[in-house]
């Protein structure tokens, strides 16, 4: 089965078959992160400047792509080798 892939800053978080629920390590927020279960979710401080949703699968070269062309556009400072 084809799987959904979220990536945050170039990591793979979580995936999830195409139609159900996506999971990974920790549960995925936009704007949050729950801690643990036993412990209140914390909000972000600050500002989502962009998020970008497909319907389809990238390549992972077209999503090196894309991460590429978002850390030069927000001017983020990373590890990462492209």
């Amino acid at each position: 089965p084809t799987l959904n892939k979220i990536y945050v800053t170039g990591t793979l978080a979580a995936t999830g078959a195409i139609g159900s629920a996506i999971t990974g390590s920790s549960a995925v927020h936009i704007g949050s992160q729950e801690v643990s279960s036993s412990v209140t979710n914390q909000i972000m401080s600050g500002a989502i400047g962009e998020l970008l949703v497909y319907t389809g699968s990238l390549t992972d070269f077209e999503r090196k792509h894309v991460e590429e062309y978002l850390y030069d556009k927000w001017e983020i400072v990373t590890s990462a080798s492209y």
